[in-house]
């Protein structure tokens, strides 16, 4: 019986660099896209026959900047997958879109080649905001492609959305929750702005002003008020979801469940090791023209490992963890290795546990760090 599998591509293409992003990503011409997609196409040719005892139920193609692939690079990229892996009928097939670079054309391309779910960068619906961080887009671009992804029939589409932005009161923030209701997403993540050493605003960092922890919690408490009183149910730390529209593909990061990625600087988990491929992309083209295997690095988890990993990735996930599946997986109950952690933080409130489930607290969401960390 064929077991499921994800699959992630990563295009790491975009107009710039946003001030505070830290993936593997960066600015091409037509000649580089024309490479990469290429060595993909190569890549899936290396890697197919791995995957023929399992069907692929979620595609994510991230990046970077996907919508800036021409119409002609995405439909030779989507039907290499299809006549390479078997897909699910109901497949979650997911593509990043970025204001300002995808066009009501794309979008029927999209469509019309079995995409079924768009995942929009919005970020802020405020202009300053937008300007302060580095996108590209305004909030006329965002607007025209939302239109343009509804027009060409998507119904299932995420928007991405940061807080604690330089200079961001929880005011406005609340301002952005609240409008971003009247678009309708069907699924919406909202993270907290993290600075990472490397990015344009971890160097301006000292001549900025960010909101203060205290206000960062706010902001998070105000994003979870609004989505749940317009119908959304948190699944996961920073993730909302209208009922049924949950993210399965993300789901598989935090449930331990196998995914395949490809691309530049991808990552997959497999048949218990994680994988990494090369993270450069002299280094990835070199290496997919001359057919070696993509995984510079390659790791086994050891039964400690896995165990560890199932548990501070599981608890991500708002309904927590069960005791009846890491039993199925490992045959024997979490309570059995970590119930010292466990109960710790039942005692202090940051756990809670409900029969064979134990879960993140509401006050543990706020300090979901602090727990995970004592799982590793």
């Amino acid at each position: 019986m064929l077991k499921p599998l994800g699959l992630y591509i990563h295009i790491p293409f975009c107009v710039r660099k946003c001030f505070y992003c830290d993936f593997n990503s960066f600015p091409c011409d037509g000649d580089m896209q024309e490479r990469y997609i290429a060595s993909l196409l190569r890549e899936i040719d290396t890697i197919k026959d791995y995957a023929k005892e399992y069907y692929l139920d979620t595609i994510f193609i991230g990046g970077g900047t996907p919508s800036l692939l021409s119409e002609e690079q995405i439909q030779k990229l989507c039907n290499k997958i299809k006549v390479s892996f078997y897909i699910d009928d109901d497949v979650e097939w997911t593509i990043e879109c970025n204001p300002g670079t995808v066009t009501l054309n794309k979008f029927r391309k999209y469509k019309e080649l079995g995409i079924n779910r768009v995942s929009m960068g919005v970020q802020s619906l405020d202009e300053a905001e937008l300007k302060a961080i580095g996108r590209i887009h305004g909030l006329k671009e965002f607007m025209e492609s939302y239109a343009a992804a509804k027009l060409a029939g998507f119904e299932n589409i995420n928007f991405d959305l940061i807080f604690s932005l330089p200079s961001q009161s929880v005011e406005s923030f609340g301002d952005t929750a609240e409008k971003i209701m009247l678009y309708k997403p069907t699924h919406i993540s909202a993270y907290s702005l993290q600075l990472e050493e490397g990015t344009t605003l971890y160097e301006m960092q000292d001549s900025l002003e960010f909101p203060t922890e205290e206000e960062n919690r706010e902001m998070y408490e105000k994003a979870k008020s609004v989505f749940e009183e317009n119908g959304y149910i948190q699944y996961e730390i920073s993730n909302f979801a209208k009922p049924g529209f949950e993210s399965k593909h993300n789901l598989k990061y935090w449930s331990q469940d196998e995914y395949l990625g490809l691309g530049l600087g991808a990552s997959s988990y497999f048949e218990n090791c994680r994988y990494d491929n090369p993270d450069t992309f002299d280094e990835y083209i070199s290496f997919t023209e001359n057919k070696k295997v993509l995984h510079l690095e390659s790791t086994r988890l050891t039964r400690e490992e896995q165990m560890s990993e199932f548990m501070f990735m599981g608890l991500r996930k708002i309904k927590g963890v069960s005791d009846m599946v890491f039993k199925e997986r490992f045959n024997t109950s979490f309570f059995e290795v970590f119930g010292d952690v466990i109960n710790k933080h039942i005692n202090n409130g940051l756990l809670v546990r409900e029969d064979e489930i134990i879960c993140l607290s509401q006050k543990g969401l706020d300090l979901a760090n602090t727990v995970m960390c004592d799982f590793v």
